[in-house]
């Protein structure tokens, strides 16, 4: 899990454009791409999330870690967006 919430740290301190995230070890060997990480620990998951959306996965994550139903709800669709637009970006 390390080298994830290393990626995931590296990622998020680049998106908010943290002057510090440069000096983070090997940063210069991640891909030049705006990434959003998102980490899910199999563990987090109940036994029948593998039928899920990836939306229901979300959600059920995201209200694991105590957030507020409506700070789940925002951040969900904030997430759905992002995704859908990576996808229309790299998608020919």
């Amino acid at each position: 899990m390390t080298i994830i919430r290393w990626i995931a740290t590296a990622y998020l301190l680049r998106l908010r454009r943290e002057p510090d995230w440069r000096d983070l070890p090997d940063v210069s060997t991640l891909p030049d791409e705006d990434w959003t990480p998102i980490v899910i620990r199999c563990r987090d998951l109940d036994s029948d999330s593998s039928d899920s959306t990836l939306d229901d996965t979300l959600r059920q994550v995201l209200r694991k870690s105590e957030m507020a139903g409506a700070q789940v709800e925002a951040l969900g669709i904030s997430l759905r967006h992002r995704l859908v637009a990576t996808l229309s970006a790299t998608t020919p």
